[in-house]
C-alpha cells in the first residue's frame, strides 16, 4: 500500500494497531497497512508501530524505516514511558518505564 507493507512474519499480536490505529488494521490473521500516513503526526505514529513491532514486519518498500523517527522510550503520561521494541518472546507485550524521584527507574511487564 503506497510504499509500506507487512511481511509474512507478522504474528497478529496487535502492537502495531495499538500505535497506528487507522493506518494499520487486521486482515486474514495479520496486520495490514490500510493507507499511507497523510501528515507528519501520522508518519510518527506509523514509525512508532514499526519500531514497536516484535517481528519487525512493517516495512517501507524502499527498505529500512527511518531510524531517526524511532520514538522510544515514548512518554505516555507524566512519569510513564512505554519502552517499545516489543519482544516476540512475550507475544509482543508492552513494557513500561516509571522513573522514580530517586533517579532510578522501575520497569513494568519486563520483556525476556
Amino acid at each position: 500500500m503506497d510504499g509500506w507493507y507487512v511481511d509474512d512474519r507478522c504474528t497478529n499480536c496487535d502492537v502495531a494497531r495499538q500505535f497506528a490505529p487507522g493506518l494499520i488494521g487486521e486482515a486474514d490473521g495479520k496486520s495490514v497497512v490500510l493507507r499511507p500516513p497523510a501528515d507528519d503526526a501520522e508518519n510518527r505514529r506509523l514509525h512508532a508501530a514499526v519500531f514497536a513491532c516484535p517481528t519487525r514486519s512493517i516495512r517501507p518498500l524502499t527498505g529500512r524505516a527511518d531510524q531517526s523517527l524511532n520514538p522510544f522510550p515514548m512518554h505516555l503520561d507524566d512519569g510513564v514511558l512505554i519502552c517499545g521494541h516489543n519482544s516476540p518472546h512475550t507475544a509482543g507485550a508492552n513494557s513500561y518505564l516509571l522513573p522514580r524521584p530517586s533517579g532510578t527507574s522501575m520497569m513494568i511487564d519486563t520483556p525476556r
